[in-house]
């Protein structure tokens, strides 16, 4: 996934912090499980740590 902006956002970032701020409270990332860790790494776990500061949790479905 590639940054959009200089702050090295991805479009992730945008989609997700709209979502809190129309009042969603959960997450949920689809992704393969074979990529799960590398998700966790590269994305998901600072997007978590960003989700839990506005008490919004995050769970993973695997397909």
């Amino acid at each position: 996934m590639k940054p959009v902006d200089d702050a090295n956002h991805i479009i992730m970032d945008y989609s997700i912090h709209d979502a809190i701020e129309a009042g969603f409270k959960h997450v949920v990332f689809i992704i393969r499980k074979d990529i799960g860790k590398e998700f966790k790494e590269a994305i998901g776990d600072r997007i978590a740590a960003i989700c839990s500061s506005h008490n919004v949790t995050v769970d993973y479905a695997f397909h």
